[in-house]
């Protein structure tokens, strides 16, 4: 082994420097509770594993089978992705089949912001010599913060669409009973 090798040896990343199954974990286990719920962060936990498989971090798998490995029902597991999407540290692509032209399981990926402020994090991280340390500490605030701003850009983004869409044509339900009233006088 070289000496450069040895040098940039870190538990957290695999030698082309993509995050392994450990770092994420780690890094989903310090995300703040305040930000992201025990179980929406442990439903993440579990579709992670899947995730470290890929060079990309995409998770590929059915709702029922992330569903069944975190012992909660379905509708419960698309909740929390569903949050996650909305937060801005998943992405959701529909995957449809050529050849049968029906629905496949989605593709959730992580968002370059949230990997990009991760492996700040964990880079960081791997350099101290114990968790109790105070830079660890700052350096846990510094990340939940960076994830707080992702959240709020992320919701922001939604709540402009939103408000683009139902600025083009559809009418606010003020508007509707206003001209529902002016048409019953």
């Amino acid at each position: 082994m070289t000496y450069s090798a040895i040098k940039n040896k870190s538990f957290s990343f695999n030698n082309d420097g993509s995050l392994n199954q450990f770092g994420l974990k780690s890094i989903i286990q310090e995300i703040s509770p305040k930000l992201l719920r025990p179980a929406v962060k442990y439903t993440l936990m579990i579709a992670s594993e899947h995730a470290t498989a890929s060079d990309k971090l995409c998770i590929f798998k059915s709702l029922q089978n992330i569903a069944d490995e975190c012992g909660i029902s379905r509708d419960t597991a698309r909740r929390h992705l569903q949050k996650l999407t909305e937060m801005g540290i998943l992405r959701k692509e529909f995957v449809i089949d050529k050849e049968t032209r029906k629905q496949k399981p989605c593709l959730y990926t992580y968002s370059p912001l949230f990997i990009r402020i991760a492996k700040g994090f964990r880079r960081y991280a791997d350099k101290l010599k114990s968790r109790r340390q105070l830079d660890f500490k700052s350096a846990r605030t510094r990340f939940n913060t960076l994830l707080e701003r992702l959240v709020f850009r992320a919701k922001s983004g939604f709540t402009s669409l939103k408000n683009k869409l139902f600025s083009k044509g559809y009418p606010p339900k003020s508007a509707i009973k206003q001209g529902w009233q002016n048409t019953t006088q």
